[in-house]
């Protein structure tokens, strides 16, 4: 059975490594392949929002890794696991501080299981070189995707950019970002404005500063978040020797390029954040030189993930929005999901009983409703989790202002108030399991 990925970044990557990891054993034997539009580059310069996000591995800037998603990459090998934690850095905690200068609360990151795991900040070149390692280079097919189509005989077929001949699938994975080309195919390009991403109103800068770790940092093992009036500002070990550094701000006008004046963006960076008074904030923004913006993108709800033997995981399905902490999460239990779930549906393409028989499309069919039926629920309590927290991100008045830092300072200093203004979000973050949830629907009515 032919399996293609669409995407070479942390979701396809880590996709092809699952789906090799559950058919390793079994009498079906897979094709696996990965098509990736550009090779990775760790400085993109890109022009146009389109060229920001055509490429799954354009892979600059910084993430979190949080306890649910290192417990996935536990679950795909502790080799790769153990070599995330050693490129990146444990952040043991969260500390959010005001723009005014206290600090409002220090909350640890690690999760309820024994042992536990924490969250690991990490350049995102850091993960996807260990998984891309992982994975080998001679996997991925560096040609652009443009189109999918359904041929004669019901198969996606795959057409490229550069006119080489077409690929036919038995089963397309669109792991491409925000852009994607799968997606056209899911819903038809007659529908590709109804479900393009959406513009977030809040646009970012970011990157990486040639300094010392901070001994806040390494005291506390933290991982900054600076909250204030017009935005927030944010710092992290991306690794036990560098720094990683981002700003977002609300602005209700899309910039006119991803690319513009580093001069200009620079002195907007000073100006939004002259008052804050953390010299650590005015010692990364005087090291630092600016030119690119990254908008906020996220994907509107989509009423499926996938047909006609299509299937959407990561960001094309769900991208959400940053300060959810849960991008690079979600997209690798998307990956441990949609591995189990086709390790549970292809087999039955075989089986010896007729009342469970199931043809390919069948069986791919299946494994598509039940991804979705799966992992959608998870993906919507967190974007509403996420709505109730983004205010903070946004530009306040004073009042808004101190009563975000009330909010914050509540939870520090009585965490039962916490769990009473935002439920048992957290426990179900960490206690999620794609195993569980599964069974649970695999056996559910009976």
């Amino acid at each position: 059975m032919k399996v293609y990925i669409v995407g070479g970044g942390i979701a396809g990557l880590t996709t092809y490594l699952f789906l090799k990891k559950r058919f390793a054993d079994t009498q079906i034997p897979l094709e696996l392949r990965i098509f990736e539009s550009h090779k990775t580059t760790l400085t993109p310069s890109p022009t146009t929002f389109e060229e920001l996000s055509s490429s799954t591995a354009i892979v600059g800037g910084g993430l979190g890794i949080t306890p649910n998603g290192m417990r996935v990459l536990l679950d795909l090998d502790k080799d790769i696991h153990d070599a995330v934690v050693a490129q990146g850095f444990v952040c043991e905690n969260f500390v959010f501080k005001a723009a005014r200068g206290f600090r409002l609360i220090k909350t640890p990151t690690k999760d309820l299981k024994e042992p536990p795991e924490y969250c690991v900040s990490s350049s995102r070149q850091g993960l996807w070189e260990v998984l891309r390692d992982a994975v080998g280079f001679d996997i991925v097919d560096y040609r652009r995707v443009t189109q999918v189509l359904v041929d004669q005989y019901g198969k996606p077929v795959l057409r490229f950019a550069d006119g080489s001949p077409d690929e036919e699938a038995d089963l397309v994975v669109g792991a491409d970002g925000v852009r994607s080309t799968v997606k056209k195919a899911v819903f038809g390009e007659e529908n590709e404005t109804l479900y393009a991403p959406h513009f977030e109103d809040m646009v970012g800068v970011g990157g990486f500063v040639d300094m010392p770790i901070p001994e806040e940092i390494q005291q506390d093992k933290s991982m900054l978040h600076y909250l204030g009036p017009n935005g927030s500002f944010g710092v992290a070990a991306a690794s036990p020797t560098s720094l990683m550094w981002w700003s977002t701000n609300e602005t209700a006008q899309l910039p006119s390029s991803a690319k513009l004046d580093p001069s200009e963006l620079k002195a907007q960076l000073v100006a939004r954040h002259k008052n804050w008074k953390d010299p650590l904030i005015h010692a990364i923004i005087e090291s630092v030189e600016v030119d690119s913006v990254y908008p906020v993108w996220t994907t509107p709800p989509l009423p499926f993930w996938g047909a006609d033997r299509c299937i959407l995981i990561g960001d094309a399905a769900h991208a959400l929005q940053p300060y959810s902490g849960q991008g690079a999460s979600q997209a690798l239990e998307d990956a441990q999901t949609l591995s189990l779930l086709l390790s549970k549906y292809l087999p039955l393409v075989s089986s010896e009983d007729d009342a469970e028989r199931l043809e390919p499309s069948g069986a791919i069919a299946a494994a598509t409703k039940a991804f979705y039926e799966v992992r959608s629920p998870r993906v919507d309590a967190i974007v509403e989790f996420t709505k109730k927290i983004g205010s903070v991100k946004r530009d306040q008045n004073v009042v808004q202002e101190f009563m975000v830092y009330f909010f914050f300072w509540v939870m520090g200093q009585f965490p039962f108030m916490g769990k009473l203004l935002l439920g048992d979000y957290n426990e179900k973050l960490a206690s999620w399991n794609a195993y569980e949830e599964v069974e649970k629907y695999l056996n559910r009515g009976k």
